[in-house]
């Protein structure tokens, strides 16, 4: 178990070196200090690891003007970075905390602190906040009117989290083994990029969907254990490695998607995949009144008006839209990238861009394959690929081409 800051002097060392250790963690392996792990026909030597010890990630809770409750067992205390305590509750008083101003307020009152930890008065319990338990230290920041909840926490121990709330814990281990690889270096990633900023990651499907301690399952622990230190990397840096949860028969290309201008590396260019073909997200079918359709699709900024129909734009070689085109009320149109239009509508409607589309009577009837973005591991294609004998380097070398599997130094 990873635990929080420790101490005053930790609690202060901790904040100065957050978002530092981010950065030098993603320069030191662009640098060059990624090292093979288990090793396959076609791996490449690598130069010395990066450390995992000391990674520490900063993951959004909440953030909102509303308050939030926190308890244990044995009470609780807000600790300002320097150390100052700055008030002491037992476990029999009701703790309500929330932002005014630049200053966090407990029960209605300022503390003159905008961070503070929160802490169990007994050393070793866990604090509760809204009912949930997290490892780690939780730190609040009180931001324009705002208050956010931080979980910082361990690397190893957030995955712990992450896992089961992305993927059927009761997967096959090798196809959980390649998840915690694609969600540890997902993470990385995103720690290299993150500083001068309140945290590094939230713990929504915006960035990796994280959940407490009562979301750990043991399988999915045994997985994150099993892999511990282990990332992909391509030309000496961590990979950013999307997943999803179907593909639809072929993985998208990254660029195609999202339309960055900037070059797709070739790890995220899509390949075929036989293997998601009759997973249980392979076909869908989903069906909107076109007057809803547009609502959406103003509310997203895509359409001004009406919403008369929607044409067909370019396609992928996967079969994915590219472009939409959308007519109006007043017959003008408007050419849409598909993945703005698929989040419009709702990507847990609309489950994919690779589908058919009818305008019966008004009613727009989609039927669709995957479900997903569609870049990067396919969940359900590497289930197929572990129960039909696949280890999890195999399945990862599948989805990420050109990577090598790498490990970061304890």
């Amino acid at each position: 178990m990873t635990s929080g800051p420790s101490g005053a002097r930790a609690r202060r060392a901790g904040l100065a070196a957050l978002a530092a250790a981010g950065i030098s963690a993603a320069l030191a392996l662009a640098a060059g200090c990624a090292s093979p792990g288990p090793s396959r026909s076609g791996d490449q030597a690598g130069p010395p690891p990066l450390r995992l010890d000391g990674l520490r990630l900063r993951v959004l809770l909440r953030m909102g003007p509303d308050g939030l409750r926190a308890s244990a067992p044995g009470g609780l205390k807000l600790e300002a970075p320097d150390g100052t305590v700055l008030a002491e509750l037992p476990a029999t008083a009701r703790a309500g905390l929330e932002a005014r101003g630049g200053q966090i307020a407990l029960n209605g009152e300022g503390l003159h602190a905008s961070r503070a930890w929160v802490l169990p008065l007994r050393p070793g319990e866990a604090v509760r906040v809204e009912g949930r338990r997290y490892r780690g230290g939780l730190l609040l920041e009180a931001l324009a009117g705002r208050l956010a909840l931080v979980n910082v926490v361990g690397l190893e121990d957030y995955l712990r989290g992450v896992l089961p709330r992305e993927v059927e814990a009761r997967g096959p281990m090798e196809a959980l083994e390649a998840q915690a690889v694609a969600a540890r270096s997902f993470a990385v990633w995103e720690l290299g990029r993150s500083a001068g900023k309140a945290w590094d990651l939230d713990d929504s499907s915006d960035s990796q969907v994280y959940g407490s301690r009562e979301a750990e399952r043991p399988a999915t622990d045994r997985a994150v254990r099993e892999t511990r230190g282990q990332v992909l990397a391509w030309k000496g840096r961590v990979a950013r490695t999307y997943f999803h949860s179907n593909s639809g028969g072929a993985t998208a290309n990254a660029g195609e998607v999202w339309g960055s201008g900037a070059p797709t590396p070739p790890y995220l260019r899509g390949v075929d995949d036989p293997w998601s073909e009759g997973g249980p997200h392979y076909r869908w079918k989903w069906s909107v009144p076109l007057e809803e359709a547009g609502q959406r699709l103003r509310a997203a900024g895509l359409l001004k008006g009406g919403l008369r129909a929607v044409r067909p734009g370019a396609r992928s070689w996967n079969g994915r839209w590219r472009t939409l085109v959308l007519v109006d009320d007043s017959g003008r149109t408007h050419k849409v990238g598909a993945n703005a239009f698929r989040e419009a509508l709702g990507p847990d409607r609309l489950r994919s861009t690779h589908f058919s589309l009818a305008d019966r009577d008004g009613i727009l009837e989609f039927r669709g394959r995957g479900w997903g973005h569609g870049v990067g591991l396919s969940q359900e294609g590497a289930f197929a690929q572990a129960r039909a004998g696949w280890d999890y380097r195999a399945i990862l070398y599948f989805y990420y081409p050109g990577t090598t599997l790498a490990t970061l130094r304890e």
